[in-house]
């Protein structure tokens, strides 16, 4: 979260995909979590507060192997 001239800007990060680092055309290693943000808007002033989730990682990986989709076979190596 940072602030810019007069926006505020917030990566939230990623609930579907959290990438740790994606180097050398490998799969990407992910993070542990999740992380989403909750925005709330009151009055003019914003709060933002940021959400870790923990990952179950098998069940992920049967989720991504059961769909057709283009990236299952990466999806399904990053979920190892």
């Amino acid at each position: 979260m940072r602030q810019h001239h007069s926006a505020l800007i917030v990566n939230p990060g990623s609930v579907g995909l959290a990438i740790r680092e994606f180097v050398n055309g490998g799969p990407p290693r992910l993070l542990d979590h999740a992380q989403y943000a909750v925005v709330e808007l009151l009055r003019g002033a914003a709060a933002v507060t940021q959400v870790q989730v923990s990952l179950d990682r098998a069940a992920l990986r049967r989720a991504a192997a059961a769909v057709d989709h283009p990236l299952r076979a990466m999806l399904v190596a990053s979920y190892a």
